[in-house]
C-alpha cells in the first residue's frame, strides 16, 4: 500500500475504469473513464491548483506566508485552498457572479447582499449609482463548524467521500451576521452600508 506525507502527493493518483454498459453494442474499442473525482477536492482542477502554486514557488511569486488570491465559483478554489493549508498559505476565494449582478441592478435597487458562501465579507460599499452591495453578508448560526452544521460529521463526509448520517445543526453560541443600509427617503438608492456581527466567535463589526 502507498503511503503518502500529505494530501497533495494523492492528487492524479485517480483510477481508470472500463466502461461497459454504455458502450455495449455501440463501440468495439474499450472506452476507460477517469475518475477524477477522487481528488481531494473532488475535481480534475486540483491537479492544475497545485500545478500553478508549485510554478510560482519555483519562480519565487511565491513566498512562505504569502497570499493566494482566485477569483473562483468552486472547484478551482478548493483545490487552491487545499494546498495552500498543506503548504502554509493563506487563501482567499473571491467570485465575480454577485459583483456582476450588483454593477448589472446598481442605481436600480437599494441594495444587492449576497449570501451562500456563509463567510462575511469585508466589501460593503455603496456602488456608483448608488445601491449598496457586500458579495456575503454571512450566516446566523455558530462558527465553530462547517456551515452551521456540527463539524466532525461534515469533515467526515468530506475524508471518506461517502455520504454519512444526516448532518445536524452546531449548538454553540450562534454569531448573528446582517447588514445596516441606510437609505435616501426620495431615491431609495443607499446612503451607507456597513456589516453587523453580533456575539459568537467572530469580531464584532457594526
Amino acid at each position: 500500500m502507498k503511503v503518502c506525507e500529505n494530501i497533495l502527493q494523492t492528487i492524479g493518483e485517480t483510477p481508470l475504469v472500463r466502461i461497459n454498459s454504455i458502450t455495449r453494442g455501440a463501440i468495439s474499442a474499450a472506452v476507460y473513464a477517469k475518475l477524477e473525482t477522487f481528488n481531494p477536492g473532488n475535481s480534475i482542477k486540483d491537479r492544475m491548483a497545485v500545478r500553478m502554486i508549485e510554478d510560482a514557488e519555483r519562480a519565487g511569486l511565491l513566498k512562505p506566508g504569502g497570499t493566494i488570491v482566485e477569483g473562483t465559483s468552486g472547484n478551482t478554489g478548493m483545490g487552491l485552498a487545499i494546498a495552500a493549508v498543506v503548504k502554509g498559505f493563506c487563501c482567499v476565494s473571491t467570485t465575480t457572479e454577485k459583483q456582476s449582478m450588483g454593477h448589472y441592478f446598481d442605481g436600480r435597487v437599494s441594495a444587492v447582499l449576497g449570501t451562500h458562501s456563509h463567510i462575511p465579507t469585508a466589501d460593503s460599499w455603496v456602488l456608483p449609482g448608488g445601491t449598496a452591495y457586500q458579495t456575503d453578508v454571512g450566516m446566523c448560526g455558530d462558527y465553530d463548524s462547517v456551515i452551521g452544521m456540527k463539524k466532525e460529521g461534515a469533515v467526515l463526509r468530506f475524508i471518506k467521500k461517502v455520504p454519512g448520517e444526516r448532518l445536524s445543526p452546531a449548538e454553540g453560541e450562534g454569531t448573528m451576521c446582517a447588514a445596516l443600509v441606510e437609505t435616501d427617503d426620495k431615491t431609495g438608492l443607499a446612503r451607507s452600508v456597513r456589516p453587523i456581527r453580533i456575539g459568537g466567535r467572530l469580531p464584532p463589526a457594526g
